[in-house]
């Protein structure tokens, strides 16, 4: 199955987005694809895993876009560096470009659209489940990781999905995870307009 690049700018980085499209007429529903990290992080178009369910989806009708969301390095650079230098703020901007790429395409409807991943893109799409309040659906699968906290001042993505401070068991360490996803969450208000205040 064919695929089309759209490259887009986040932060002044480019990142491809491959988008595939089912056959049939639309409008179709949407799936943000979040990527894995073992031969993904050199490209998609190198990773025959990701294509392949990229290509299943939208033999089943969905309308998909992938990120390449380890577009901040080099594609060459060891799998190491990104491991270790990944970054959830960088993430939760690729995620939010990849979505208004795919929403804004005429044969996909925008309030239609879910994220999913394996792997490292399990934890990927809790995060841009978590942020982003426009995904009708999420589908993690196996997402390693998720209890960690990747890139200075995030929380660990699990922690995004606490509703609110007072739903929260009261102890020392629950309060300080609290106290950065407020703060993580809070970071976005003003930037982006989805994002209500915890204050």
């Amino acid at each position: 199955m064919a695929y089309r690049i759209e490259t887009v700018q986040v932060l002044g980085s480019p990142m491809e987005v491959f988008l595939f499209e089912p056959t049939r007429a639309g409008p179709h529903p949407g799936i943000v694809l979040c990527q894995h990290i073992p031969v993904a992080h050199t490209g998609i178009e190198n990773d025959p895993v990701t294509l392949k369910i990229a290509e299943r989806y939208a033999g089943n009708g969905y309308a998909v876009a992938a990120p390449f969301i380890f577009h901040w390095w080099p594609k060459e650079a060891d799998i190491q560096i990104k491991r270790d230098a990944f970054r959830d703020d960088w993430t939760r901007l690729d995620l939010d470009a990849a979505f208004e790429v795919l929403s804004a395409a005429p044969n996909v409807e925008r309030n239609r659209i879910g994220i999913v991943g394996h792997c490292w893109g399990g934890r990927v799409a809790w995060l841009g489940a978590c942020t982003n309040p426009d995904y009708k659906a999420c589908a993690v699968f196996y997402g390693g990781r998720v209890k960690l906290a990747m890139g200075e001042g995030t929380p660990p993505a699990i922690d995004l999905a606490w509703a609110s401070e007072s739903s929260r068991p009261a102890s020392s360490a629950t309060a300080t995870r609290a106290k950065r996803v407020k703060s993580f969450r809070n970071s976005w208000v003003g930037i982006d307009s989805r994002v209500p205040s915890d204050s």
